[in-house]
């Protein structure tokens, strides 16, 4: 571990990592990440890690996908390892507040925002500003694919409502995004019971 690492980082956090870091490569997976508040932390204040082998991911990759998904990044604080194989391994660091500040329960939304990163990283899923609702909404994946699918759907009947314009709305009004997709959960579950 460089000496950067090792003057940031806790002992208990470097144990953390090493073990996540082992998991990884005894299971072939070349990326990882994790989402976590430090004890420390302000509200809405969080770390974002970023688990890479060979090369870090690019800053103009992974910036643009964080903002969409309604934080704001603070410092990314890169770090480099040399495993015992030679191999370099990069540990990313970032800093981020959630936009508009305010808690988040990071229990709830953490599994839900590392795999839509992953997701949005890999091009499988889309990085727009409705990915916010993961954070301010606790929205999953698949409730925000549905929004999206809906505001689409507004958008081909000809609305006179711009993309970036309900996702604002949407985005302003968390509370609201989740009534929608209840709703829709609720008529889904009905319909299915009817068939």
């Amino acid at each position: 571990f460089p000496a950067g690492f090792q003057a940031d980082t806790t002992p208990r956090d470097a144990c953390s990592d090493i073990q996540l870091i082992d998991n990884m490569l005894n299971n072939g997976e070349r990326r990882a990440v994790e989402l976590y508040q430090p004890s420390d932390a302000k509200p809405g204040h969080m770390h974002f890690m970023i688990y890479q082998c060979d090369e870090p991911i690019a800053l103009s990759d992974a910036l643009p996908v964080l903002e969409d998904m309604g934080v704001d990044v603070y410092t990314e604080r890169p770090y480099e390892l040399t495993l015992n194989t030679g191999q370099s391994f990069w540990i990313q660091d970032f800093h981020l507040r959630k936009q508009g500040g305010g808690q988040f329960d990071r229990n709830v939304v953490a599994p839900r925002f590392e795999d839509y990163f992953m997701k949005a990283l890999a091009g499988t899923a889309e990085s727009d500003g409705l990915n916010r609702l993961i954070l301010s909404a606790k929205l999953d994946a698949r409730q925000v694919t549905l929004l999206r699918c809906y505001m689409k759907y507004l958008l081909q009947l000809g609305l006179p409502f711009s993309q970036t314009y309900m996702e604002d709305v949407l985005g302003s009004h968390p509370a609201l995004a989740n009534l929608l997709v209840e709703l829709f959960e609720v008529q889904d579950r009905k319909s299915g019971s009817a068939g």
